[in-house]
């Protein structure tokens, strides 16, 4: 038996033939992988950038909402300044353009005068810094001053439709 099995093995082959039958057999397959390698890679890299444009939309928004924060301080810093007449800083929603006129110099003016040059100035500088619409309100209630900053955003305007107008509340006391 053991005769058997050497009889039908096959030949001995030099190493130029083995190296011949290798490649015969693999021919191809290197191709194949290269394809899938590529196919993968693509996916990823289409993922990388949906993931990057994402991120600019979010960031440009937390950009907007730093904005409003700002403004929300610099109006209550503007009141406290003025504060024998705080309540006439108050206003609604829609008056954001019209009191952003252009304000004259306030050098030596009494209260009302500084509370309409604030406003002035603090309106002028808000439709400035936002883009697209903005508007704001400001309201008193038993002492609690609370400022509402809407604005729209043109980024994510076309892809969602029902979130591109933004708030920001802020609430304070004098």
């Amino acid at each position: 038996m053991w005769k058997l099995m050497e009889t039908q093995s096959a030949p001995p082959c030099n190493a130029l033939q083995c190296e011949i039958e290798v490649r015969r057999c693999n021919a191809g397959f290197s191709l194949l992988e290269v394809l899938i390698a590529v196919v993968i890679l693509s996916v990823g890299l289409l993922g990388v950038m949906a993931l990057q444009a994402n991120m600019l939309s979010y960031s440009h928004s937390a950009y907007l909402t730093s904005l409003a924060s700002i403004k929300a301080l610099d109006i209550e810093e503007r009141m406290r300044a003025n504060r024998g007449v705080a309540e006439d800083y108050t206003f609604s929603t829609g008056e954001l353009s019209s009191m952003a006129s252009d304000p004259a110099a306030c050098d030596n003016c009494n209260e009302g005068d500084l509370v309409e040059y604030d406003r002035a100035v603090w309106s002028r500088s808000v439709l400035d810094l936002f883009p697209g619409t903005v508007d704001a309100e400001l309201s008193e209630d038993d002492g609690v001053y609370t400022l509402n900053i809407t604005w729209e955003e043109r980024e994510r305007s076309m892809a969602d439709v029902d979130e591109s107008d933004m708030d920001f509340s802020y609430s304070f006391r004098l």
